[in-house]
């Protein structure tokens, strides 16, 4: 089963309760969809289908994978070794800033929480500045 905000928008809104994972050392589940570009921002243990989440956590996709239970009707799809291995993408880190980068990709699951970071580091710019300029 996979459904998409775009093809079926009325059956997406009955996921909408579902919120992506969330905490500092949460990992999101990343498990990506056949034939879109939407990936899991569940937890990466989690019960039930997979949910893709889009600008200010509204849900964009849902879908469940082949090992999972499927819906009434649906056809269990199993994809062969080596298709599956050929997807996996290179987990290694190369350089300090590609880890930071990767780290921040991985805990940071929406907009919102990126805007938000944004602006604590430049309220924490602008104090150390003002701090700075009070005792010199």
């Amino acid at each position: 089963m996979r459904l998409t905000f775009a093809e079926d928008r009325e059956t997406i809104r009955r996921y909408s309760h579902i919120k992506p994972a969330r905490g500092w050392k949460t990992k999101a589940c990343s498990k990506t969809c056949r034939g879109t570009a939407h990936t899991c921002t569940l937890a990466k243990d989690h019960r039930g289908p997979h949910v893709a989440h889009g600008l200010f956590k509204k849900v964009v996709a849902v879908w469940y994978s082949g090992t999972e239970a499927q819906a009434p009707g649906e056809a269990v799809s199993r994809a062969s070794g080596a298709r599956a291995r050929s997807g996996r993408r290179n987990r290694r880190q190369v350089g300090t800033l590609e880890a930071l980068r990767g780290h921040f990709v991985s805990t940071i699951s929406s907009l919102d929480e990126l805007v938000f970071l944004i602006f604590f580091l430049a309220f924490v710019g602008f104090a150390i500045h003002w701090f700075l300029l009070i005792l010199g």
